[in-house]
C-alpha cells in the first residue's frame, strides 16, 4: 500500500466514522412470507459492518478498504462485491469472518494498523528523518570543530596525498579520523554517512572557512554599530 493511499484511508475512516455508523431508514425485503430488513443492532455486533440505504444491503468495510485484491476467495465474497441482503441468514456474518487466517481478518489487521499513528508509515518515515537528520548534525560538528582548529592554529589543510592509501592524508583528513575515533556518536555519524556525504573535500572546507569569516565579520561590524555587512 503507497503513503498516499495509507494517507487518506486513514482520514477516510476518521472523518466518516464508518465503524459507528447508524442508519436511521432501512429498507423492507420479503423473505418467503415474511419481511425481512437490516436489523441496526447487527453494527454493536459486528463492527465491521457497513450499510447501504441505497442498495439495501451489508458490505465489510475492513475488506473494501483493505483487502487482498489478489485473493480470489476475497474477491468472490458477497460482502465485498455484490452486497449482502438475505437478511434471514444472519450466520452469514460469522462465515464471512472465518478462522484466525481469513481474509477478513488479515483485512482487519491492516485497518487496525491504519488507526493507529504510531505504527503508520508516515510516522516511521518522519522517525526515521529525524534519525537521519540527527546523525548529519553530528558529523558536520565533527568536520566544523577539525576546521575551527586547524584555523587558529594557522595549519595547512590539504595533504600531498589524501587517497585512502596514504599514509599520511593531510591535517585535516587525520584530525577528523582522531577527533572521529574518540566520539561514539561521531563515529556511527561517520559509518553511516553515504560516500557522497562525507563533509571532508576541499569545497566543503572552504565552504566553513568562509561561513567562519561571515560569522568574524558580523561580529567586527557589531561591535562597531552596524549590523548590515
Amino acid at each position: 500500500m503507497t503513503l498516499i493511499k495509507e494517507m487518506k484511508l486513514r482520514d477516510f475512516i476518521c472523518k466518516e466514522d464508518l465503524f459507528n455508523h447508524v442508519v436511521m431508514c432501512v429498507g423492507q425485503k420479503n423473505v418467503g412470507t415474511t419481511n425481512r430488513h437490516f436489523v441496526l443492532a447487527w453494527f454493536d455486533e459486528f463492527c465491521w459492518l457497513e450499510y447501504s440505504v441505497k442498495a439495501d444491503k451489508a458490505f465489510c468495510l475492513w475488506c473494501y478498504l483493505c483487502r487482498n485484491h489478489v485473493d480470489k476467495q476475497c474477491r468472490s465474497d458477497t460482502f465485498v462485491t455484490d452486497g449482502f441482503s438475505n437478511w434471514n441468514k444472519k450466520n452469514r456474518f460469522s462465515v464471512h469472518e472465518g478462522d484466525v487466517n481469513s481474509f477478513h481478518n488479515r483485512a482487519r489487521l491492516k485497518c487496525e494498523d491504519l488507526m493507529k499513528p504510531k505504527q503508520s508509515i508516515t510516522v516511521a518515515l518522519n522517525k526515521q528523518y529525524d534519525i537521519e537528520k540527527q546523525e548529519y548534525r553530528i558529523h558536520l560538528q565533527s568536520s566544523i570543530d577539525v576546521v575551527r582548529y586547524v584555523m587558529h592554529n594557522t595549519l595547512p589543510f590539504r595533504g600531498h596525498d589524501e587517497s585512502e592509501n596514504s599514509i599520511y592524508r593531510g591535517i585535516f583528513l587525520e584530525t577528523l579520523k582522531l577527533v572521529v575515533s574518540k566520539d561514539e556518536d561521531a563515529h556511527k555519524a561517520m559509518i553511516k554517512v553515504p560516500k557522497k556525504c562525507k563533509l571532508t573535500s576541499p569545497d566543503i572546507q572552504k565552504h566553513i572557512v568562509d561561513c567562519f569569516a561571515k560569522e568574524i565579520l558580523t561580529s567586527i561590524f557589531r561591535e562597531i554599530g552596524n549590523e548590515k555587512i
